[in-house]
C-alpha cells in the first residue's frame, strides 16, 4: 500500500502514482498506436484533473498529440432530453445518467480517430445553459493518444435482480415501477458498451464509498462559485444531495465491479488521496 498523497500535488511531486502512470501511458502506446483510454469514476474524483495532467505530460514532455475529452460533452439538448422524458419518464429530463447522450457521436469520433482521420470537430457542452455549445473543438491532425473521462466509462449493465428495490428518495417518490432505472440500463447494455469496447485500457479511479460523492460535487460547486463565470448558477447542497442521486445506483455497482475489470484502478480516500493502486505495470 502507498503512503496517502494528495492529488492536488502530484504536479510537484515526482514520486506521486500519476508521474509513473505517464510511464505505463507510454508504454501502453508503444504496443497501441493509436491509443484510446477511458477514464472512469464518480463525480468529483478527479476524472478530468488526471486526464489534463497526462495530456500536458505527453504534449509537452513527449510530443505525442493527445486529446482528452469528456462523456459530458455529448449529452443531449434540453430539447432533446425533454423528448425522452415524454416518451419513456420525467427523471430523463436531468442529464446524467445512459440515455441522456449522444453515444452514437461518441462512437463514430472514436472510430474517425482509430482510423487516423485528420479533420474531426469535436462537440463541447455549456452546462450553463445546460445546452450543447455552438463553439466546437476542431482537430487538424492525426492523434497518438484519444483520452475519454466520464462517470460511468466501462460498465457492464446491471441484472434484473440488481434492479429490484428503491435505492435512495429520488426512486422511490419518482421512479418506484422501475420504470426510468430498466430504461438507463437497458441503454447502458446496448450503444454504450459498443463504446466500452473500443477502449485499449480502461482507469478507475475509486472512491471510498458513495457517501463521499455528494461531498466531493459539493466541494466543486464551492469552486465554480469562486470563479469569475457570473452567468453559472449555484446549486445548493440539498440541490446536489437530490442531484447526486440519479447516479447513486450504478455509482455503488460500479465500486464493486469496475476495479475487477479496469486495467489499472487508483484508490481513493475522503480526501481524494491516493491510498493503493492496482495495475500499474500492467500491459497486453
Amino acid at each position: 500500500m502507498l503512503r496517502h498523497l494528495p492529488v492536488e500535488l502530484f504536479m510537484f511531486n515526482n514520486q506521486h502514482p500519476y508521474r509513473q502512470f505517464v510511464e505505463t501511458v507510454k508504454t501502453w502506446h508503444e504496443a497501441n498506436s493509436p491509443l484510446i483510454i477511458g477514464i472512469s469514476g464518480s463525480q468529483g474524483s478527479g476524472k478530468s484533473t488526471l486526464t489534463k495532467f497526462l495530456v500536458e505530460q505527453l504534449t509537452s514532455k513527449d510530443r505525442l498529440n493527445v486529446i482528452g475529452i469528456s462523456l459530458d460533452d455529448y449529452y443531449f439538448s434540453k430539447e432533446q432530453r425533454s423528448c425522452i422524458a415524454s416518451q419513456i419518464h420525467p427523471l430523463f429530463e436531468t442529464r446524467g445518467v445512459p440515455g441522456t447522450h449522444y453515444i452514437e457521436r461518441l462512437k463514430a469520433d472514436i472510430e474517425a480517430f482509430k482510423s487516423q482521420k485528420t479533420s474531426m470537430q469535436l462537440p463541447n457542452f455549456d452546462k450553463v445553459s445546460d445546452q450543447p455549445s455552438f463553439n466546437k473543438t476542431t482537430i487538424n491532425h492525426t492523434i497518438d493518444i484519444f483520452i475519454v473521462e466520464g462517470w460511468c466509462l466501462g460498465m457492464k449493465p446491471l441484472s434484473d435482480e440488481q434492479l429490484f428495490g428503491n435505492e435512495n428518495e429520488l426512486e422511490a417518490n419518482q421512479d418506484a415501477a422501475g420504470i426510468w432505472r430498466r430504461a438507463y440500463n437497458q441503454a447502458l447494455k446496448d450503444k454504450y458498451q459498443e463504446v466500452w469496447q473500443l477502449f485499449d485500457y480502461v482507469v478507475y479511479l475509486a472512491a471510498p464509498n458513495f457517501d463521499v460523492v455528494s461531498q466531493w460535487r459539493w466541494q466543486q460547486e464551492a469552486q465554480l462559485a469562486q470563479s469569475n463565470n457570473t452567468q453559472y448558477k449555484t446549486m445548493s447542497k440539498d440541490d446536489i444531495d437530490q442531484f447526486v442521486m440519479y447516479f447513486q445506483r450504478l455509482t455503488e455497482y460500479g465500486l464493486g465491479e469496475l476495479p475487477k475489470v479496469a486495467d489499472v484502478t487508483f484508490y481513493l480516500d475522503k480526501n481524494r488521496h491516493i491510498s493503493q493502486v492496482s495495475g500499474l505495470s500492467r500491459n497486453r
